[in-house]
């Protein structure tokens, strides 16, 4: 039964450690699409300046 105490306590540990790293890629998934959005945005507003520099 002790065993069993510290294998709960080991599942409960990882369950942890998994829900960390989850919430840490999500965060860092939320960040990159955040500046991949940005940077489109820069393009958009970028692409007639850039057009009209090339003369078209």
């Amino acid at each position: 039964m002790a065993d069993q105490g510290g294998r709960v306590e080991e599942a409960a540990s990882q369950l942890g450690n998994t829900k960390e790293m989850v919430e840490k890629r999500y965060w860092r998934m939320q960040v990159t699409n955040e500046r991949a959005a940005a940077l489109l945005e820069t393009l958009l507003d970028a692409e007639p300046k850039i057009g009209d520099l090339r003369g078209h």
